[in-house]
């Protein structure tokens, strides 16, 4: 009788674990149908995000932007000479020698540094002699197509740009070290030659190299000051500084960095899975969330670059007020309102610089400085250089020991040209010391 009574048991029990054995097989079915369904969506709205990118006439691929430069001659590319120069970089103690140089222009008449320690520059310049060969070579050709090879990883590239940062360095250091010995001819060619260098990273402008850029142009110009405070130069080594740091004033670079930065996006993310009926040529991402989140971004991005094609002061405005609609785009909105002021300051300093060149081309030929900027017209320029944070003419202000040149900054509000103290002032710009007795 038991044993009659334990054959249903036993048979419920496969029935039971028959069904759950069914359940999860359909679960598991309408999972993978789920997911392909996911999928697929996921990648139909990267490949409409993509296609409108390239309805845009943007570039999706570092293949593409290699196209938006010059085919040229690899023996007519400044690029792999400036690769070698920064290879070939030997060590010396960068900080040590850029700070004596600053307490010497701090100092008012400036003080030239010991003869002790410009022996030990000119050691460390004679060391990296072929260095400069090829840095001065690369000056004089007008294309450059450096590879900074971003599209094979972050690491790489942030070592090539320390590089360059160091090179920038050295090229400094000869600049000011021949302006206190005399050389005035060669200090020159030594600034123009360091207002051309950070061109190299033209060709995959993205947002660390376009920083890394931005500095190093920003330090040429300083150094460009301090030629025209410790030496006496003439018209011709004056007009070639200005057509130098016309060559840098270019606050189109950052819309171009942005674009940069979203061929990496794009970059990242993709040749992962390819749904069926989908062209592989782009890839699709990581996982369906991640695909909805480069999405959102690329629009976001997408935005950001239609607000930096404005004009300025309309392109900082825009930046700052756009709302990113991703989380991608959110984490991002600090940084990049950063980098479109780092813009407009770094663009005012150059257009300062500029402009202070010009006035001591005014200066040369009529033995006194103007009263103001538009006597520069149309002489030395065809309209006087503009602040980018307001759109209007830079600001100018002679002193008995020195004059100002400036613009307001992002706060629009003139502070009187202290660009010495940025916790008193936004202004920002340069200064240059007058020296009566020349």
């Amino acid at each position: 009788m038991s044993e009659l009574m334990e054959k249903p048991k036993r048979k419920l029990w496969k029935r039971i674990v028959g069904g759950l054995a069914k359940t999860v097989v359909v679960l598991v079915v309408l999972a993978l149908i789920a997911r392909s369904i996911i999928n697929y969506v996921a990648a139909r709205k990267m490949q409409t995000a993509i296609s409108q990118i390239e309805a845009d006439g943007d570039p999706v691929t570092f293949d593409d932007l290699d196209a938006l430069m010059p085919k040229v001659d690899a023996r007519q590319d400044a690029g792999r000479l400036y690769d070698a120069a920064t290879v070939l970089l030997l060590e010396f103690d960068r900080q040590k020698y850029m700070d004596i140089f600053h307490d010497a222009m701090d100092s008012w008449p400036i003080k030239k540094p010991a003869d002790s320690i410009l022996n030990e520059i000119e050691t460390v310049l004679h060391d990296n002699h072929r260095v400069f060969e090829l840095v001065d070579e690369g000056a004089a050709i007008s294309n450059c197509r450096y590879d900074l090879q971003a599209q094979h990883g972050f690491d790489k590239a942030l070592k090539t740009l320390s590089r360059f940062r160091y090179a920038a360095q050295l090229i400094s250091l000869r600049t000011r070290y021949l302006a206190f010995q005399g050389e005035t001819e060669q200090a020159v060619d030594s600034a123009v030659a360091s207002l051309a260098f950070p061109r190299a990273f033209d060709r995959q402008p993205i947002i660390i190299a376009y920083l890394v850029q931005s500095a190093i142009e920003s330090l040429a110009c300083a150094d460009v000051i301090d030629l025209l405070e410790i030496a006496q130069l003439d018209d011709a080594s004056l007009r070639k500084l200005q057509n130098a740091i016309n060559r840098i004033d270019r606050i189109e670079m950052l819309g171009k960095s942005l674009r940069a930065d979203r061929v990496v996006a794009i970059g990242m993310y993709r040749n992962t899975f390819i749904p069926s009926g989908f062209s592989n040529q782009m890839g699709i991402y990581a996982t369906p969330g991640s695909a909805y989140l480069i999405a959102g971004q690329l629009e976001d991005q997408r935005n950001y670059i239609k607000a930096a094609d404005q004009p300025w002061p309309k392109a900082f405005e825009d930046i700052k007020a756009y709302k990113p609609q991703s989380l991608f785009g959110a984490n991002l909105a600090g940084s990049l309102t950063s980098v479109a002021q780092q813009t407009g300051r770094k663009i005012t300093t150059t257009r300062a610089t500029l402009t202070a060149v010009m006035i001591e081309r005014y200066r040369l030929a009529n033995a006194e400085y103007p009263k103001s900027l538009q006597q520069l017209v149309p002489q030395y320029t065809d309209a006087v250089p503009v602040d980018p944070f307001t759109g209007k003419e830079l600001l100018y202000r002679l002193n008995e020991d020195s004059y100002t040149v400036y613009g307001v900054g992002e706060n629009c509000k003139d502070d009187g040209g202290d660009i010495l103290d940025h916790k008193k002032s936004l202004d920002w710009g340069v200064r240059v010391r007058v020296n009566h007795g020349e």
